[in-house]
């Protein structure tokens, strides 16, 4: 990954692991957070990204995404 840290561009390489904290985003166009956070992480994981974690502090739960794995959500 080092080489693309030069450029001012997008870097090619899918992260390891994205953790994402709540969310701000503009949730106009779907049903419910719920909606917006599956295909946010469906996305992220069919872009090649291994695990996508979830902390969701209002209701302090967390969220694990693996690829062909089940998703699972827990204390």
């Amino acid at each position: 990954m080092k080489p693309y840290l030069l450029e001012d561009k997008l870097i090619p390489v899918p992260p390891k692991v994205v953790i994402e904290i709540d969310t701000k985003a503009d949730l106009s166009k779907y049903c419910c957070l719920e909606e917006y956070v599956q295909e946010k992480t469906q996305d992220l994981l069919d872009a090649g990204v291994e695990k996508v974690i979830w902390i969701f502090t209002k209701t302090k739960k967390v969220m694990i995404a693996e690829r062909d794995k089940k998703w699972v959500i827990q204390n």
